[in-house]
């Protein structure tokens, strides 16, 4: 609950050391804690396990992903290396946002670039020093 609060996210991939990189163990979505009575119970505990999840290893293209991700019709696509250490997700909506948004800058891996702006008055100032 105070992931989905916090950040916004529905789902979000559980790993043996919490952070990106780690061996992925399993994944927590809102279809997992939407009916829980008993909210202290501990992800691990409700999540769906890696062997139920949609799986590849890195190299894995983003066109091969995106067409798996069509394919499954899961929601997301979890990308690990050959120790199974979680690497990458892709999620459905990545599809989605690509087809509304065709002309968004994106380097040559597919990646949104990210741009900033700032205002020439002098109060603007203080955000560029």
């Amino acid at each position: 609950d105070q992931i989905k609060k916090q950040w916004g996210y529905s789902g979000i991939p559980i790993t043996d050391t919490g952070l990106l990189g780690g061996k992925l163990v399993g994944m927590a979505t809102n279809r997992d804690t939407d009916f829980l009575n008993d909210r202290s119970l501990k992800l691990r505990d409700v999540m769906t396990p890696h062997n139920q999840l949609l799986v590849q290893r890195e190299g894995i293209t983003l066109v091969e992903a995106q067409a798996e991700l069509k394919r499954s019709k899961h929601s997301k696509l979890l990308v690990v290396n050959k120790a199974g250490e979680l690497v990458a997700l892709m999620s459905r909506r990545d599809l989605i946002k690509g087809r509304t948004y065709p002309q968004a800058s994106k380097d040559a891996n597919g990646q949104l670039l990210v741009g900033a702006s700032v205002g020439t008055q002098a109060e603007d100032q203080e955000r560029v020093t």
